[in-house]
């Protein structure tokens, strides 16, 4: 049974975004949707119920108008990620959150930012829904589990799939999921009509505990006796 959820609204740095909060949190989980996704798109609210169910405090950040040009053509998502870096750090702020171990999500350009971000806080996981490509320099010091979510329509040319396989080459605490989808490439990318599926995949998702990689002693025959 879900408790009692709090919703707010809420702005950090100009950027908006809703929080709602059970009285007794399991959790913490930012959503960063993609480009021109609204918070109130079918697709986030059955993410943000999905974690609720779980009991955790959701904070979904507004980043659908966020601009998508930058001065950077190579970093095309660097204003989604500086976007979500001002929801987190303010509502860690605001909320006296020192736990710093959290999830995030994030779709499309979203999954992008959250890709980026990985790596500057303790997150447990990640889950990302057809992500845009980051470089390969943030993807190596990923350290927690991602959760790879793509639309099979897409897959044969999905950066998505492809940014999991060079994952999958680094570590293999990471998980992949191909979802059926419309066969349109729009309907496919935001998951339409599967946002069941999706939140499924989600809340049966277990992270694998995250172990740092220690010294390979695959061939250590110990001290000459």
């Amino acid at each position: 049974m879900v408790d009692q959820v709090n919703e707010q609204h809420v702005e950090y740095g100009g950027v908006p975004a809703r929080i709602h909060s059970p009285e007794n949190p399991t959790g913490l989980t930012f959503i960063a949707p993609g480009a021109l996704v609204s918070m109130d798109a079918p697709l986030i609210q059955a993410i943000q119920k999905a974690c609720e169910e779980e009991g955790r405090t959701v904070v979904v950040a507004d980043l659908g108008n966020t601009p998508l040009i930058t001065n950077d053509p190579s970093n095309v998502h660097g204003n989604f990620t500086k976007n979500l870096q001002q929801v987190i750090d303010g509502y860690c702020e605001d909320s006296n959150y020192e736990d710093n171990d959290f999830g995030l999500i994030g779709h499309s350009m979203g999954g992008a930012a959250v890709l980026s971000l990985a790596d500057d806080y303790a997150v447990s996981a990640v889950t990302v829904l057809d992500p845009m490509p980051v470089p390969s320099e943030i993807l190596q010091n990923i350290d927690c589990p991602v959760n790879v979510i793509i639309s099979k329509v897409r897959s044969y040319r999905n950066p998505g799939k492809r940014m999991f396989n060079e994952l999958d080459g680094y570590s293999d605490q990471h998980m992949l999921h191909e979802v059926e989808t419309s066969k349109d490439m729009k309907s496919g990318h935001i998951f339409e009509g599967q946002e069941g599926e999706v939140a499924k995949i989600i809340r049966d998702y277990v992270a694998p505990v995250n172990k740092p990689s220690g010294p390979d002693v695959s061939f250590d025959l110990g001290e000459p006796g």
